[in-house]
């Protein structure tokens, strides 16, 4: 019979979840660093170093394409 009543019982916490979960990992306040990906990543180490010393003018196409200001 206290068997029976054991059971019953454990089945009722467990259709009403009376027994109490564990929290959740609390989350980490600064996330790792995530590796680059980009284009400056997949450089090698001279070209990065000549990318970041260059002087030379930064327009791109010809002057034909050039956004008009109004």
């Amino acid at each position: 019979m206290t068997m029976t009543l054991a059971n019953a019982y454990d089945g009722f916490k467990r259709m009403f979840h009376l027994e109490a979960k564990q929290p959740p990992a609390p989350e980490p306040l600064t996330r790792k660093p995530l590796p680059m990906v980009g284009l400056f990543s997949k450089l090698t180490s001279e070209q990065k170093a000549f990318v970041l010393n260059y002087k030379g003018s930064e327009n791109i196409g010809g002057s034909e394409f050039k956004l008009k200001a109004e």
